[in-house]
């Protein structure tokens, strides 16, 4: 990581326009090295210098989480203009995130938001139905998984999820 920050930090002296992109790396290199003060530092920095950026936002909220910054990961996540986020992979990446970190409840809001932007997302179902199995949601769970076998009949996990149906007949 240190290398890395080098690098990074003369990017930055030759290319200050690269700012926003930059200040993320620097943020993810300092959160390998478990530094989580300096990571917030240039979270924060990524962000306030685009802060019309949402892909930033969700690149941030992914450090944090990172880097176990959850409140501060939400905090950047309030931050997120819905309506300026073309298509569900970046709160699909968060989604993972929190289903990572074993938080079924983020998880589910999350995956949700994700498929109203994008409902073509199989693979969405089938962990937001497995996050429901958490919550013990029975209803949420079959319908996801019976979506997730339909949409992707030929999918990674579609022996799980068969078998989840079957177990909750």
């Amino acid at each position: 990581y240190p290398e890395a920050r080098e690098a990074l930090n003369q990017a930055l002296a030759l290319r200050p326009d690269l700012g926003p992109q930059v200040y993320q790396k620097l943020a993810q290199a300092y959160a390998g090295e478990k530094n989580t003060a300096k990571s917030i530092e240039y979270l924060e920095l990524s962000i306030a210098a685009a802060p019309t950026r949402m892909d930033l936002r969700f690149a941030a909220a992914q450090i944090a989480l990172k880097a176990d910054l959850t409140e501060k990961a939400l905090a950047i996540l309030e931050g997120i203009d819905d309506a300026q986020v073309q298509n569900g992979d970046g709160y699909f990446d968060v989604a993972v995130e929190f289903l990572n970190r074993k938080d079924p409840a983020n998880t589910v809001t999350f995956f949700t938001k994700a498929l109203a932007k994008d409902p073509t997302i199989a693979d969405a179902y089938y962990w937001r139905g497995r996050a429901y199995l958490q919550l013990q949601k029975l209803a949420e769970v079959k319908a996801d998984l019976k979506k997730y076998v339909e949409m992707a009949p030929d999918g990674e996990n579609v022996g799980a999820a068969k078998g989840l149906l079957e177990q909750l007949k």
